[in-house]
């Protein structure tokens, strides 16, 4: 497995769009140059990932990977290229099953009081799609 990941660039939007979509990856004020991509050998675009500003903060979001290269570290890739030199707080919002796979970057749980004004929205949105909703910080 040959895999690339590199920032993103506006041509690739369509597939970062693409990984987006059927995963109901948050899409709000897309812009190339908030995303890593992960490519593979070919040139096909496998997996994305944003951080998304905020202001006073950077949210770690819209990490998608094509179904078939799930499970091989493309996603481990793409979060360690979008942290790597990163200073200030880091914010995402995970379910359950992804807490072990966070924590590993130093992302930890925080309490609902400890959100950010500017993620209730999204916070919001999405609790009511999934089970349970957590809130991690790294700093």
């Amino acid at each position: 497995m040959a895999l690339k990941v590199r920032a993103a660039g506006v041509k690739d939007l369509p597939g970062i769009i693409a990984l987006l979509t059927p995963v109901e990856g948050d899409q709000e004020r897309l812009r190339a140059d908030q995303f890593a991509v992960a490519e593979a050998d070919g040139g096909s675009i496998i997996g994305c990932g944003r951080l998304k500003p905020y202001r006073g903060f950077v949210e770690l979001a819209s990490i998608a990977i094509a179904e078939e290269w799930r499970g091989q570290g493309v996603g481990r890739a793409i979060v360690a290229q979008l942290l790597a030199g990163r200073k200030g707080q880091v914010y995402l919002m995970c379910e359950d099953n992804r807490l072990d796979f966070f924590s590993q970057f130093e992302f930890v749980v925080l309490r609902g009081n400890q959100m950010p004004a500017g993620l209730r929205p999204k916070w919001q949105h999405y609790i009511g799609e999934v089970d349970h909703l957590n809130l991690m910080r790294r700093e």
